[in-house]
């Protein structure tokens, strides 16, 4: 009876690892992770600023998981601090994405659509107040493959924005037109 449990366990162990070992062929298949990052920062200045400069810096790294073949799910997180002068907002939110990699029969050309929202919250240094932030972003670009595991990422973005004010229960919102570059990680 040992020996039978034994053989049977070995086979259990050896069908398991034959069908993991089966080694992923492309960064988009089923089963792949990916994490990615895009940093950004912009400095205006001149007469039409008035006499302090105006700096934004952006900080929007992701985790995915590919789900099927090309369909990846996960989170996003958005940190973004703008000052001028004495006056600082900071933006901060956190939610799910999904995005589509087209397989276009090239190893090293995953061309990409994505969607995602994150919920978040807004804060300024000259109020004592904060806001929540809604975000809805719609975007697409292309990964190019610059090692097995790394890509260069170039991405065409639309962002809505709301802001709802606690002090005034007032919401606004806009629309931001993005271009971002970016590196992406795939463990396959």
């Amino acid at each position: 009876m040992r020996k039978k449990t034994m053989v049977l366990c070995l086979t259990i162990l050896l069908v398991g690892s034959m069908s993991f070992a089966q080694a992923k062929k492309r960064p988009i298949d089923k089963g792949s992770f990916n994490v990615a990052g895009a940093v950004s920062f912009s400095s205006s200045s001149g007469e039409f600023y008035g006499d302090e400069a105006i700096s934004s810096f952006s900080l929007m790294p992701s985790a995915r998981y590919f789900v099927i073949d090309g369909l990846a799910v996960g989170l996003d997180l958005l940190l973004q601090t703008d000052s001028d002068g004495n006056d600082t907002e900071t933006t901060f939110g956190l939610g799910p994405a999904v995005a589509y990699m087209f397989d276009v029969n090239s190893p090293s050309i995953y061309p990409y659509v994505g969607v995602g929202v994150a919920f978040g919250s807004h804060s300024a240094s000259w109020s004592r107040y904060s806001t929540t932030a809604l975000i809805f972003k719609l975007g697409g670009g292309v990964a190019f493959m610059v090692k097995r595991n790394l890509a260069l990422l170039a991405e065409l973005g639309y962002s809505i924005e709301s802001y709802k004010y606690e002090l005034w229960d007032k919401a606004e919102s806009g629309g931001t037109f993005s271009v971002s570059l970016g590196l992406s990680a795939f463990i396959y």
